[in-house]
């Protein structure tokens, strides 16, 4: 079995597949009924392998933010995203200034297609206030399980607001 095989085959893969398609895939535990991200082939606690995929409708709330720094490039925003299913993933909000992203900030996922270097991933940007209302407390229900890292290929770290940030390597 090859590398790429196991990438087809694997939890991540499906993943892929769906982004491949416009799409921000997680999966839901038919057992204790919680979404689970980070693609996996148990779910976290229950261990339970009972596990089906579903597309998200992409909408969510900024949980944290920070902008990392690097010279001579533009701030770089990194954020925990509460999407309305009921977990929670790290991206960035892009289409606004990295310092104007907020706590709170109502927000939509656009995926971004990849290239032969990345394959394709998960950001987001604000949401117009036409597009959506707040979510209800009731889909949290479901409960989080875990955050996910940046996408490969993507830069991570950095402090909080007004922080020197981190500096390439």
């Amino acid at each position: 079995m090859t590398l790429q095989d196991l990438n087809q085959q694997s939890p991540y893969g499906t993943f892929l597949e769906h982004c491949k398609k416009g799409e921000l895939a997680y999966q839901f535990c038919r057992d204790d009924g919680k979404a689970v991200f980070y693609p996996r082939v148990a779910a976290p606690g229950s261990g339970s392998t009972n596990l089906e995929w579903r597309v998200s409708k992409g909408l969510g709330t900024v949980y944290a933010t920070t902008v990392v720094y690097y010279k001579d490039e533009k701030p770089l925003n990194v954020a925990l995203i509460d999407l309305d299913e009921g977990f929670r993933m790290m991206s960035r909000v892009e289409d606004i200034d990295a310092l104007e992203v907020k706590i709170g900030m109502r927000v939509k996922v656009r995926i971004h297609p990849g290239d032969e270097k990345q394959p394709p991933y998960p950001v987001f940007s604000p949401l117009l206030p036409e597009e959506g209302s707040p979510p209800s407390d009731s889909h949290r229900t479901g409960g989080r399980s875990g955050t996910s890292p940046l996408h490969p290929g993507e830069r991570g770290g950095g402090e909080g607001r007004g922080g020197g940030g981190g500096r390439r390597t």
